[in-house]
């Protein structure tokens, strides 16, 4: 079981109540999107350290 959080209630008057929800999720979904972000944050590293390289060479 995997707590997240999602919408209980979404009352128009009262307005929308968030709470944790408890799903029933396979572990190898976790894993696919762990391993996912840490590709994202990979590339994004990585384009940043090509940024501030070239920065680097400019200012020489």
């Amino acid at each position: 079981m995997v707590k997240i959080i999602g919408i209980i209630e979404d009352n128009p008057i009262t307005g929308v109540k968030y709470g944790t929800i408890e799903v029933n999720e396979h572990t190898s979904k976790i894993q696919r999107a762990k391993s996912a972000y840490d590709s994202a944050v990979a590339k994004v590293k990585s384009s940043q350290a090509k940024k501030i390289r070239s920065q680097k060479i400019k200012n020489k």
